[in-house]
């Protein structure tokens, strides 16, 4: 049994455009800039949130109480997020012998109300949302000091995962106590998400083009 860590966002869930209205509608309650397209809105959120907050000039200190007006916004947000076709059966297929876990910039409540709609949640059995952490590097970390798992898969749509995930495997390769039971930590990437594969120097251990590819290179590995 290996542990398989998707990323939600692009990868089980098409939220995107959701996700931006969301957006759009604080910005434009708090006089903060607009984004005028669903192409850049997640050019810009595909890294680290700070990194997000910087670039649209908000105030750091203003993230709480943003942080509480999107958790009421997204009440609802099942009737508006679809699952991407094909990976419900995906899901179902995987957690018959894996253990399955979601990190994800977005909060642990709309991943568990998609979830919940589409009868899904009982198949993971962690989520590490943004307000776990901003960071997926300590996400990672502390999800595999809970299931201490030899073998972990992680599956993602952007770049800036596959360098936070690649980081992350050479320092515990490096020094980390992970390495006292991680075996092996694989990155696979997905072509149906929001981000170009198109960067040079970046790229997953695997990518896969359609859902159903997934399960086959996972019992491959």
């Amino acid at each position: 049994m290996a542990l398989i860590i998707f990323d939600f966002d692009g990868v089980i869930a098409d939220s995107l455009h959701y996700v931006h209205s969301v957006y759009n509608r604080i910005a434009k309650e708090r006089g903060f800039k607009l984004i005028d397209s669903d192409e850049k809105f997640s050019d810009l959120v595909s890294g680290n949130v700070l990194d997000f907050v910087d670039k649209m000039g908000v105030p750091k200190l203003e993230l709480p109480l943003i942080f509480v007006e999107y958790k009421k916004l997204i009440k609802g947000a099942e009737r508006k997020v679809h699952i991407f076709r094909g990976m419900k059966t995906v899901i179902r297929e995987l957690a018959k012998h894996h253990e399955l876990a979601i990190i994800s910039n977005n909060t642990s409540d709309l991943i568990s109300y998609v979830l919940s709609h589409n009868g899904l949640e009982k198949y993971f059995s962690h989520i590490r949302g943004l307000e776990f952490s901003f960071h997926k590097t300590k996400k990672f970390e502390h999800l595999l000091e809970q299931t201490r798992s030899r073998r972990a898969y992680f599956i993602t749509d952007t770049v800036e995962d596959v360098r936070d995930a690649k980081a992350f495997r050479l320092e515990v390769r490096q020094d980390k106590p992970l390495s006292e039971f991680l075996e092996d930590f694989e990155i696979i990437g997905v072509t149906w998400g929001y981000h170009s594969w198109s960067k040079k120097g970046i790229r997953p251990d695997h990518l896969v083009e359609k859902p159903k590819d997934l399960l086959r290179i996972i019992r491959e590995l």
